[in-house]
């Protein structure tokens, strides 16, 4: 009997379980853009899984790193702006009393400042007049004022994605903390997910409302009265956070919980006090609220010099904050590791606790 031929180029015997093991794994690209099916089940496994005490040492790491980066970037913006402060009170004592434009190209507007600062033969802007200097003097002072916020610029950017990376392992940082409180046998009535997503949310509002409040209306008060709605919104979340953390995390957390005074600030240490006031502070005197709510316009250098000194203080605020911050979540990290030693920590599962 002839044996079966096996052909060159015939199909494996396990092709068709590799054809489906590879269109099983295979994700479209809307899938990696909105998520999978495949994604959207581990997620759902791992919400409904039991879980233990977890370490919060390594994001305690990233979060130092990214304050004191803060930290660095603050008082190198304070710097930069002391200087700034310094060329504009010089502008000041030299005669200048108008805010120069900041570009060259706003030629009208730097025919305006001349006329202003009386450097009269500066009144054209015909190219050959230009080029025989009529309008050196008034452009070395629009060239000055390009280069000194240009640079103060740049730096609250960087400031700006410095705050915007430390979101992601705060977040992570705040989820790992409130789960764990429930691990050191502290019954709480947060959850993890839902507070990170509301607080985000109201911090979102706040951050549009801030920027959408000189549109509603110029009116100082109405500004005001929107942005601190967002604002007790927002802090109405960040506080329950803290307020759960400390009393989950202490050991001294055996009191008359209808003490109102005690249950809402006597568990707070110093550093979470200091904390929540300098987290206020900096959220009603920022670059971005002083920009559109303190300073509404800037015309003489008098504004300016008042309007820098605002941004030095807020840079001043900034670092102080940044620096607590770093405290602050030693503060819980140490309190919770302290009372794991002491009393252990349990198993949590979440579809008994539901």
């Amino acid at each position: 009997m002839k044996k079966d031929r096996i052909k060159k180029f015939d199909r494996p015997s396990n092709y068709s379980s590799k054809i489906n093991k590879k269109e099983t794994n295979r994700i479209s690209l809307l899938g990696r853009i909105f998520g999978s099916q495949k994604e959207l089940d581990v997620a759902r496994e791992g919400f409904f899984s039991k879980y233990n005490f977890e370490s919060n040492l390594n994001p305690l790491r990233i979060l130092s790193i990214l304050f004191v980066v803060l930290i660095v970037m603050s008082i190198s913006l304070l710097f930069v702006e002391r200087s700034n402060k310094n060329t504009y009170i010089y502008w000041k004592n030299s005669g200048i009393s108008n805010v120069p434009p900041q570009s060259i190209l706003e030629f009208d507007e730097v025919i305006t400042f001349s006329q202003k600062e009386n450097y009269n033969k500066c009144n054209t802007n015909n190219p050959i007049n230009i080029l025989e200097g009529i309008c050196d003097e008034p452009l070395k002072y629009v060239n000055k004022m390009n280069e000194t916020q240009s640079r103060a610029q740049l730096f609250y950017v960087f400031h700006f994605i410095i705050l915007f990376l430390i979101f992601f392992p705060l977040g992570s940082y705040v989820h790992r903390a409130i789960r764990n409180i429930k691990t050191l046998k502290y019954n709480t009535n947060i959850s993890a997910e839902k507070s990170l997503i509301w607080t985000y949310f109201s911090f979102f509002i706040f951050i549009f409302l801030i920027f959408l409040a000189p549109i509603i209306s110029s009116n100082f008060y109405i500004q005001f009265s929107v942005i601190s709605v967002s604002f007790l919104f927002l802090f109405q979340k960040v506080y329950k956070i803290i307020q759960e953390l400390y009393l989950g995390s202490n050991m001294n957390n055996n009191f008359d919980k209808s003490n109102f005074i005690l249950k809402n600030f006597g568990i707070i240490t110093f550093r979470g006090k200091l904390w929540i006031l300098l987290f206020i502070m900096t959220s009603f005197f920022n670059p971005s609220i002083i920009s559109r709510l303190w300073i509404n316009e800037i015309i003489t250098i008098n504004d300016l010099i008042v309007a820098t000194d605002y941004m030095i203080y807020s840079t001043i605020l900034m670092a102080s904050f940044a620096f607590i911050s770093i405290l602050f979540i030693i503060d819980i990290y140490k309190l919770q590791e302290i009372k794991r030693h002491l009393n252990g920590s349990i198993t949590i599962d979440p579809l008994e606790t539901s």
